[in-house]
């Protein structure tokens, strides 16, 4: 669904997406998280508050997307001899200069303005001058710049804002001439007056960056009792998308933009990532109704209905973090802030979806998961459904190098709007490690005591957990589910185990083994 409020409570419309999940265990609904992240954390809106769900926030899409939306943009690196590249937007001048490549050292002009003659002009010849807005015109800025000798001329903002575009009219200016958001001016203005030199590239290496970022409109948690949100996200920003014949005769099509008439459009939110995400979870459902579970090939005899909750857990299994940053000026005015780095949180969930890496297949590729290992709520497939106290228990050879990645899943009753906490029943999340004798609970990573000792704690408020062992040491890890307080059990649940393992048999169900102290006593045996 692309439709939602502004509640970040668990208001009705919640509740019922909660009730008709919990009624219909083979149902999964995708939602739309919202549209207000520019505003800062509480953004996400109603009904995507709701447990049984994927709630879905928005990355950028690519940098050639963004282009082809704004012809007067462009997307542009930066190198520092001091630190990391970045990536930031420009706007072409209007009225005079060229729209063409360019590339070179980044040489601040004196007076900074540009509104006199440029006192620096050995050293800005042949290099990219950079200007600051104000006091004169564009074109005289500019001119000044070329009897400089500047190959180019980037002009920042004076005020905080969006990127504001150059105009003016003058043929004799024929080099490049951008501007910059007031941040990124100062940014590059910081490297050079720390002694270092800062050079524009104008074709961005490597991978596409671009989509390392969270898009800034995209909504963030928590929610009014603390739990999680978004699920997931996905690309949301500047989706190409058909449209309708205008103008023109039914059946006709008008080309690509710029063209008048063209047959596609762009648009932008959350409501175009929910899609993406449900087309996604639509291809997940296919890979077991195809019965490619669990040898990776599809075998007709293997096919079978997944649940909802073994679909969230798969579907999340696969998120990877977002490595960017977000605008976190709530104004437009590009003041950027790196994303937290530990998954999950409120900003990207449990990162961005990366549907192969959750998969085994027969060949396997670059990305699917080597081994895979999945427990529904329902069917043939299902683990023993837990009341308050008891657990189930698997554990697994791992062998080390590939990331070993676990996600629990259950469809959780309704609860009442005046609840303080809307968990119903909950489970927990635990990994044990036997070759480190140490205990990983869901969704936490860890926090520093005063003590300096590393603990963690189990999760009292969401119904998806998961635990990742980025680098595991070889030998048996234990998966085990608690039912931790479970007053409308039994609770059903669903679970999938990515790495490199083999299963070790058998499964064990009963009274939880390992109390929720034996972390911080001891190992926990859990045979």
């Amino acid at each position: 669904e692309s439709w939602g409020g502004d509640s970040f409570f668990y208001t009705a419309p919640a509740q019922e997406t909660d009730r008709f999940a919990h009624e219909h265990r083979e149902f999964l609904m995708v939602w739309a998280a919202g549209n207000e992240g520019d505003l800062g954390m509480f953004t996400i809106g109603s009904p995507a508050t709701g447990k049984n769900m994927i709630s879905v926030g928005a990355q950028y899409s690519t940098a050639a997307s963004l282009e082809l939306q704004n012809g007067d943009s462009h997307y542009f690196q930066i190198d520092r001899s001091d630190g990391d590249s970045f990536t930031l937007e420009g706007v072409w001048a209007s009225g005079f200069g060229t729209v063409a490549e360019f590339n070179g050292k980044i040489v601040k002009g004196y007076p900074e303005d540009g509104c006199a003659d440029l006192t620096n002009a050995v050293e800005i010849s042949g290099n990219v001058a950079m200007l600051v807005r104000g006091t004169c015109v564009f074109t005289d800025k500019a001119k000044r710049a070329v009897a400089a000798g500047a190959t180019a001329l980037l002009i920042h903002d004076n005020s905080a804002g969006a990127t504001v575009m150059m105009a003016g009219d003058d043929p004799s200016v024929t080099i490049p001439c951008m501007s910059v958001s007031m941040h990124d001016g100062s940014a590059i203005a910081g490297i050079i007056q720390g002694g270092a030199v800062a050079t524009v590239v104008y074709e961005t290496t490597g991978p596409d960056l671009w989509q390392e970022h969270l898009a800034s409109f995209s909504a963030k948690g928590p929610t009014g009792d603390g739990r999680i949100k978004p699920e997931v996200v996905t690309v949301g920003a500047d989706i190409w998308s058909a449209r309708s014949h205008t103008p023109g005769p039914p059946g006709t099509c008008g080309g690509v933009p710029p063209a008048a008439g063209a047959s596609v459009t762009d648009m932008g939110g959350t409501s175009m990532a929910a899609p993406i995400a449900a087309g996604g979870a639509l291809l997940m459902r296919q890979y077991f109704t195809d019965g490619f579970y669990p040898s990776g090939k599809a075998v007709a005899a293997d096919g079978f209905a997944p649940s909802g909750a073994l679909l969230r857990a798969v579907v999340m299994n696969s998120a990877r973090k977002l490595t960017g940053s977000h605008d976190t000026s709530g104004d437009g005015s590009n003041r950027w802030e790196e994303l937290d780095s530990r998954l999950p949180n409120n900003q990207q969930g449990w990162g961005a979806l990366r549907l192969e890496t959750t998969l085994k297949l027969d060949p396997r590729t670059d990305l699917s998961a080597t081994s895979m290992f999945v427990r529904d709520d329902e069917g043939s497939h299902a683990a023993p459904c837990l009341t308050t106290g008891a657990s189930w228990t698997q554990s697994f050879e791992v062998r080390a190098g590939e990331e070993l990645r676990v996600m629990l899943a259950w469809t959780d009753p309704p609860a009442t709007l005046v609840a303080d906490v809307i968990i119903v029943n909950d489970l927990d999340l635990r990994v044990f490690s036997a070759p480190e004798g140490k205990v990983r609970w869901g969704n936490r990573a860890g926090s520093k005591t005063t003590g300096g000792v590393e603990e963690e704690n189990p999760d009292r408020l969401n119904n998806h957990e998961s635990v990742t062992v980025h680098s595991p040491v070889a030998g048996v890890h234990t998966v085990t589910v608690v039912g931790h307080a479970v007053p409308e059990g039994p609770q059903c649940f669903a679970v999938v185990v990515t790495g490199d393992f083999a299963v070790l048999l058998p499964e064990q169900h009963g009274g939880d083994k390992c109390p929720e102290g034996c972390g911080e006593h001891g190992a926990c045996d859990a045979g």
